[in-house]
């Protein structure tokens, strides 16, 4: 008996302790019914099959069936993800999941093809869909699709009390989610932009559902600002952000309060934004062309891109930038011709 305590020690570290043959416990109402509406019972009693039941019955404990996927890294890795079998618990969506939680390869970053062994009927030369059902075990393919030069701030309060919601590929649409949301909100892309690493740009396809039209703000703010605070308060002296206003093309902050009012942008146009944190410049474009004369100093700091939305369904989409037309040194207008600097 010692030698066999002696083994059971080494296995699990611990000493597992026998029911007490005269132990009496008082039974939760639960475990009552499982044991014919008795209050009480002798420790003894609670065998695994009793136990058992009572879980099966709460719900703690549900038979399901299994598939076990094959996932092949790009990389030589290889690893398995196990899903539950039927419906959406075990489509491409949950194996991506899956894949995050063992790999922490984002979802928006993952591009599955079947190899083998799946009842998936898709063309193997595309990706799969999210919505495709894994029906037997199988092989996939993980291909990894690389970091994004911008994103979204997912771990933001914007998204995490709903204020806005991320859609389309790679999360890079932030949608507006309430109507007359008020100027209180700030939802940053990044990564951070450190002062003194040169020219950053960034393009902004917008949108609107609003008959309104676009009722929404772009440019640049301070690294660690609040995201639920007014991003131009009434100040034209504020270091806090400086921004352009959609509706007219005002400039808000550092020294600007609705100066150089140049001309609306409208729904479908690509705004195009690059910071100079070197020279503390931020300049503007609308589709190519050049849209105000921004700022030709006084940015400073660490900055991240950010958008100010009030009403619902105002969007704005990370794309890539088209081709820009040449700053001049002094701006000389809409329609005037630009000299390249």
């Amino acid at each position: 008996m010692k030698h066999t305590q002696t083994i059971k020690r080494k296995r699990t570290g611990k000493m597992d302790r026998a029911p007490l043959k005269d132990q009496a416990v008082r039974l939760g109402k639960g475990l009552r019914s499982a044991m014919g509406g008795r209050k009480f019972c002798n420790e003894e009693e609670l065998t695994r099959d009793v136990l058992f039941s009572y879980l099966k019955a709460e719900g703690e404990i549900k038979d399901v069936k299994l598939v076990k996927v094959a996932v092949q890294g790009m990389d030589g890795t290889h690893f398995h993800v196990v899903l539950e079998k039927g419906g959406m618990n075990s489509c491409v969506r949950a194996l991506k999941l899956g894949i995050e939680e063992v790999k922490g390869t984002p979802r928006c970053r993952q591009e599955l093809f079947a190899l083998g062994g799946s009842l998936i009927r898709e063309n193997c030369n595309e990706p799969l869909r999210d919505d495709s059902v894994v029906t037997n075990a199988c092989t996939v393919a993980l291909c990894v699709k690389p970091t994004a030069e911008w994103e979204w701030h997912t771990g933001s309060e914007m998204i995490k009390d709903e204020f806005y919601e991320l859609k389309g590929p790679g999360n890079a649409r932030a949608v507006m989610k309430y109507d007359d949301a008020g100027c209180a909100n700030i939802m940053a892309a990044g990564p951070v932009m450190l002062e003194g690493s040169g020219k950053h740009t960034i393009s902004f396809k917008l949108q609107s559902t609003d008959k309104r039209g676009l009722e929404m703000c772009c440019g640049v703010v301070r690294s660690g600002v609040p995201c639920k605070e007014y991003p131009f308060p009434q100040e034209d002296e504020t270091t806090t952000s400086w921004l352009m206003h959609c509706a007219n093309g005002g400039l808000f902050g550092n020294g600007k309060w609705a100066s150089h009012e140049v001309g609306r942008i409208a729904p479908g146009n690509i705004l195009t934004m690059q910071l100079d944190s070197n020279k503390g410049t931020l300049r503007f474009w609308v589709d190519g062309k050049v849209h105000g004369p921004g700022w030709t100093s006084g940015l400073s700091g660490d900055l991240c891109w950010a958008i100010n939305c009030r009403y619902q369904g105002d969007s704005a989409e990370i794309v890539p930038a088209p081709k820009l037309e040449k700053y001049s040194t002094i701006y000389l207008g809409p329609g005037a011709s630009r000299p390249g600097c």
